[in-house]
Order: structure tokens, then C-alpha cells, then sequence
């Protein structure tokens, strides 16, 4: 088997997608601990936040319950 038919075929399936995503959260959380200034480190602190922030399209049922009004306690 030729080595490039073995890349294209790992590579497909959205394989690239999630190691360019991986390598963003990667990076972000590098220059969150060793970045010079504070206000980069808070910048990429933000990234990370928004990166690793859950889906709110409606189709993960866990997503709705994390972000959905908080359940009503009783008053006694």
C-alpha cells in the first residue's frame, strides 16, 4: 500500500478538522500559561473558553439541560 493512499484515507472523515481544532485548544492553553504579558494570558485564557464552550444547536440534549433556566426550588 502506498504510503499517500494511507494518509488520504486517515485523513478523511473530518480527521483533519479535529486535529486543527486540537491543535488550537492546544496552542491556546500553551500561550495561556507561558505568555509574557497578563493580558495575553488572559486573551488566550478567553480562546479556550470560547473553544471548549458546549454546542447550543439544539441537538445535544446535554447541551440544552447545561444552558437551560435552572430548576425552580422550593420556597418553604
Amino acid at each position: 500500500m502506498n504510503i499517500v493512499t494511507s494518509l488520504t484515507a486517515a485523513v478523511s472523515g473530518g480527521a483533519v478538522a479535529a486535529v486543527i481544532y486540537a491543535g488550537s485548544i492546544a496552542l491556546a492553553a500553551l500561550t495561556a500559561i507561558a505568555a509574557r504579558t497578563p493580558q495575553r494570558r488572559r486573551d488566550a485564557r478567553h480562546v479556550l473558553e470560547v473553544l471548549l464552550r458546549p454546542h447550543r444547536s439544539g441537538r445535544c440534549p446535554a447541551a440544552r439541560r447545561s444552558h437551560s433556566h435552572p430548576a425552580k426550588t422550593e420556597e418553604s
